[in-house]
C-alpha cells in the first residue's frame, strides 16, 4: 500500500477548521452561523447581544442604564425624571401610586379610599 498524499483546494473556515464544497457555502456559513454572529457586549451588565437592536432596546429598558442618563426613574414604565417631584407625580397619576404609603394601588378609586382613611 502507498501512501498518498491528497491535497484539499476547498474552502475553509480556520474558526470552525471545516472545509466547505463551494467558496459561496463558505460565504453562506460565515454569514449565518452564531460562531461568527458578532457580539455586543454590555460593559456595566456584563450581558453579550446578537445585535446592535438588542443591545441599544437593552439599553434602553434596563432601569441601570436609565438611571446613568436620568436622576429619576419609574420603575413600572421605565420614564425617566429629572426632578422627584415630576416622578411622583406621574406615578400618582398613571400609576395610582400613594406617596403616604408608598404603594400602588389598582385604580383611582382603591388611591382615594385609602387617601380618606
Amino acid at each position: 500500500m502507498s501512501n498518498i498524499l491528497m491535497v484539499i483546494d476547498l474552502p475553509w473556515c480556520n474558526d470552525c477548521r471545516r472545509y466547505f464544497v463551494s467558496r459561496s457555502a463558505l460565504e453562506q456559513h460565515l454569514d449565518y452561523s452564531p460562531a461568527h454572529r458578532p457580539v455586543y457586549h454590555c460593559e456595566p451588565c456584563s450581558k453579550d447581544f446578537s445585535s446592535a437592536q438588542g443591545l441599544e432596546q437593552h439599553q434602553s429598558k434596563s432601569i441601570k442604564h436609565l438611571r446613568r442618563v436620568w436622576n429619576y426613574v419609574c420603575e413600572p414604565c421605565r420614564l425617566g425624571y429629572n426632578r422627584l417631584e415630576g416622578l411622583e407625580d406621574h406615578k400618582e397619576k398613571i400609576h395610582h401610586w400613594c406617596k403616604l404609603h408608598d404603594r400602588f394601588f389598582g385604580n383611582d378609586n382603591n388611591l382615594r379610599q385609602v387617601r380618606q382613611s
